[in-house]
């Protein structure tokens, strides 16, 4: 049996997360639900509370550990990552929901670690769960289920239609997010989730749109292509080329004329450009 086989075995018990309320809560900042963990599942609630920061945290059906983190930090996140390194790394086959006030929401995005082999979309989004066992309780039930709505994916296109972005079952504030590489680093790249189609990356500045189509005659031989660029995060960008049944990215660091420029000489819009060199 291979590693893949023996996970999934173990899948009808770790797709389960604590569904029960951590405790008596303060401002959140930050709650983490995931499942699919298969050593750990977990749900993590950091808040602010009569001045301090604590983190709560419940492993399975287990106790809620409280940790004190202190005073109130200027940089709460922070604070907690210095005592919890792991508190934002999931292994690639892992479905997580964070949920965080709007400001840290790219922060959380650019600080998430993913470790592990991905795998294909096919099986990552796989929602196939045995029945529930008749010894489950109420509480096994709603994890149960909210385990196999959160593995199945609102729009499975946007897990299969990039090449070089790997799927992800990793949400932050509802937003969908795949898994790209830049400077030999993982990193996220969200998708817009309001996006009909072709499915793109949802960038908080556009540097470039344009998308065009042609007809050759035949439904065969006619189509649309899609290309745009766009800032994802401060210093972190993405190019895109869409057509009908799926497109390409391109990702880089820096300014946004360094990597429009690099973008451009590497001929990532080449088709653009040839439309325009034949008009």
């Amino acid at each position: 049996m291979n590693n893949l086989d023996r996970r999934r075995e173990r899948l009808p018990e770790d797709c389960l997360y604590p569904s029960r309320p951590l405790g008596p809560l303060g401002e959140v900042l930050l709650d983490v639900r995931a499942w699919r963990m298969y050593d750990r599942r977990l749900a993590r609630t950091l808040h602010r509370r009569q001045g301090r920061l604590e983190l709560l945290t419940r492993r399975g059906k287990g106790p809620v550990e409280r940790l004190d983190l202190g005073s109130d930090a200027a940089d709460p996140l922070e604070a907690a990552l210095a005592r919890v390194p792991d508190l934002l790394t999931f292994p690639a086959e892992a479905a997580v929901e964070l949920t965080c006030s709007a400001g840290p929401a790219r922060r959380v995005a650019e600080l998430t670690q993913v470790t592990g082999e991905f795998l294909d979309a096919h099986t990552l989004t796989d929602a196939d769960h045995p029945s529930p066992d008749d010894d489950w309780d109420e509480e096994d039930l709603a994890d149960h289920a909210a385990g196999a709505e959160r593995a199945t994916p609102h729009d499975e296109r946007l897990y299969v239609w990039y090449d070089r972005l790997a799927p992800l079952l990793i949400s932050i504030n509802g937003v969908p997010h795949l898994a790209g590489e830049v400077a030999g680093r993982r990193t996220l790249i969200p998708m817009d989730p309001g996006q009909e189609f072709p499915p793109l990356p949802l960038v908080q500045r556009e540097h470039t749109a344009e998308s065009y189509s042609w007809d050759g005659g035949s439904p065969a031989s006619s189509g649309t292509w899609w290309e745009g660029s766009g800032e994802v995060r401060d210093g972190l960008h993405i190019a895109w080329a869409a057509y009908d049944e799926g497109g390409y990215v391109m990702i880089g660091r820096g300014t946004a004329e360094e990597f429009l420029a690099e973008v451009r000489a590497s001929g990532f819009f080449a088709a653009l450009e040839d439309l325009e060199e034949g008009d």
